[in-house]
């Protein structure tokens, strides 16, 4: 546990000094910045390399995953852009749940590291559009390399069950240990709203649309009275294999470095 909290660490303490350093850039005499804006407003800057940090979100079922990580992105050419992101993938470990109407107590273990690149093509910078708008719109495409692409479950009841005049604890009921297995290489495709090409220091983008993560394999391991919902896992492996595509949700702040 203390290794996750590490790496989720350094990586904020990364955004953190990034955003800093953005901001002192663009700190100056009120003359000079009002000079400098002018002249960017008279011509888009074609910058080479842009750096920020990223946050994405994607869920399956009720479960909010979370990735928070660095990106860097360079020019190609004009209306095309290559981009490495380096992230780490994490979810809540502990939310309440409920198996028909009884409480259930789930925790998770989701946490890997994330390797990304990916593509971006800006149809309207191609085409010539002076409208910042449309020069903002983008269309997406890449991978990431997930190091451990494993969803990991343990279900247990919350409070002691009743049945008739027997009581039965949650350790005499037992649990159940669920692990879902995807594939290391995730590709996705999305769009996406990018202030590249408006020509600022700093710009903000969003980006939406799915990944392919596979079909999820399914392995069950329960104790006590819910021995035998370890026969569930092919039922459940079936259910989970309309998640195969998962929508998901990026916010990016980009510095552009000259």
């Amino acid at each position: 546990m203390k290794k996750k909290f590490n790496v989720k660490t350094y990586l904020a303490i990364a955004c953190c000094m990034i955003l800093q350093f953005a901001g002192a850039q663009t700190d100056g005499p009120p003359a000079k910045a009002a000079a400098k804006e002018t002249k960017e407003s008279s011509t888009t800057k074609e910058y080479k390399w842009s750096v920020g940090p990223v946050i994405g979100f994607k869920s399956i079922k009720s479960v909010l995953i979370n990735d928070i990580g660095v990106e860097a992105s360079r020019t190609i050419r004009k209306g095309e852009r290559a981009h490495l992101e380096l992230s780490y993938r994490s979810a809540s470990s502990n939310y309440e749940q409920n198996w028909g109407r009884i409480p259930m107590n789930m925790k998770t273990d989701i946490g890997s590291l994330l390797i990304g690149a990916g593509y971006d093509w800006f149809p309207f910078v191609r085409f010539g559009s002076d409208s910042d708008f449309l020069k903002s719109l983008k269309v997406s495409g890449g991978a990431w390399y997930v190091n451990k692409p494993n969803y990991d479950f343990t279900a247990s009841l919350r409070d002691p069950l009743t049945w008739g005049q027997l009581t039965f604890t949650p350790e005499q009921i037992g649990l159940v240990s669920t692990a879902i297995k995807t594939n290391k290489v995730q590709p996705y495709l999305g769009l996406g709203y990018d202030q590249f090409y408006m020509g600022k220091n700093i710009n903000f983008s969003i980006n939406g649309g799915c990944l392919y993560q596979g079909k999820p394999e399914v392995t069950m391991m329960a104790t006590n009275m819910l021995k035998p919902t370890e026969e569930s896992a092919a039922r459940l492996e079936h259910n989970l294999s309309s998640y195969q595509f998962i929508p998901f949700v990026q916010l990016h702040i980009q510095y552009n470095l000259n």
